[in-house]
């Protein structure tokens, strides 16, 4: 029997043993309790706001994704069963973004996220540094696109020197949670691989573009499989969630590459369509696929043994919200002018 209310639906909360789900979205930090058998014990939410202060740019705060955390978990938790009975927590969210941190992991200016397009000009003419497209297919499987984390690197040493100089290290939006949640500096396979500084096909950073964009090894996050344990959640945290302290924290991933993996599109031949504000259309692989012209975004799986690749438009569903906009707009035009 399950109930819904107020966001949170109810299912067994008798359950000797159930996951938590996080993923941090672009409007809102989403929360979801499963149990052992995959039936949804409990659900909740938190929003966000997104600035957009000049064209082409998108930001948000840090602090605002750990505010609605902390709220969707306080009603998840509400609903859940005993607190020693959640056996571990996994993340996702949005891909490409960019948290930089100071050496005391202070968040050092807002964080530049996945649709923010700042940084074209710096990817065109680091591209051309690196000897072109075909060299970065070489060393990531892919080529930049203005949307990736290292154009937003890029643009941060040309535009705000200052703010650049006081990053000691780089997050992924998602990943400046799991900071919260475990203090490791950690992220996932498939989440790097859309930062442009990747090596998607041995699954590892590439050393050749992190030193060409002025980085070490250790200002970048640890990359884990998805499945691997990242850290285990602090003791504070656990007290405040109600929840057992050293819970493990997986790996998870990035929302455009889980997304797929959970439509059930694991292997060669089947494709699955994800229609939000961005149209994807995305595979799987049992290798890393050969890339021509850079055309797709390829990205590791979230198993060891599976790439994804997938085509992405920025407008997807935002094209037919427009569509619909201009009908109602004509049909309210043309009732004005009958009357």
């Amino acid at each position: 029997m399950r109930a819904e209310r107020d966001g949170v639906v109810d299912a067994n909360n008798d359950a000797r043993e159930c996951f938590i789900g996080l993923d941090l979205g672009t409007s809102a930090c989403k929360a979801i309790a499963v149990d052992a058998r995959g039936a949804i014990v409990a659900r909740a939410g938190g929003e966000y706001p997104l600035f957009t202060p000049r064209p082409g740019f998108a930001e948000q705060e840090p602090s605002s994704w750990w505010r609605a955390l902390n709220s969707a978990m306080k009603t998840l938790r509400a609903h859940l069963p005993r607190g020693e009975a959640v056996k571990a927590i996994g993340l996702s969210g949005q891909m490409h973004g960019l948290v930089p941190l100071d050496r005391a992991d202070r968040v050092v200016r807002p964080a530049l996220l996945w649709c923010d397009q700042r940084g074209a000009d710096q990817v065109e003419a680091f591209t051309a540094k690196m000897g072109g497209v075909e060299r970065l297919l070489a060393l990531t499987s892919n080529r930049l696109w203005p949307c990736d984390t290292v154009g937003k690197i890029l643009w941060l040493k040309d535009e705000e020197p200052g703010a650049y100089e006081r990053m000691h290290r780089f997050l992924i939006p998602k990943d400046y949670l799991r900071l919260l949640l475990t203090g490791e500096h950690a992220t996932d396979v498939s989440d790097a691989s859309g930062t442009g500084m990747f090596d998607v096909r041995h699954r590892r950073w590439s050393k050749a573009l992190l030193e060409a964009v002025g980085l070490s090894f250790e200002q970048a996050p640890t990359a884990y499989e998805s499945q691997a344990t990242t850290g285990r959640l602090l003791p504070p945290v656990a007290e405040a969630w109600g929840l057992s302290p050293g819970v493990p924290v997986m790996g998870g991933g990035g929302d455009s590459v889980v997304q797929t993996t959970a439509m059930g599109v694991v292997k060669e031949g089947p494709l699955g369509v994800t229609l939000g504000t961005a149209g994807v259309v995305a595979g799987a692989s049992s290798a890393c696929p050969v890339n021509p012209g850079g055309l797709l975004q390829v990205s590791c799986g979230n198993s060891p043994d599976r790439w994804h690749t997938m085509g992405v438009s920025l407008n997807g569903g935002g094209s037919f919200d427009a569509v619909r906009w201009q009908g109602f707009r004509r049909s309210f035009e043309s009732h004005v002018v009958e009357d």
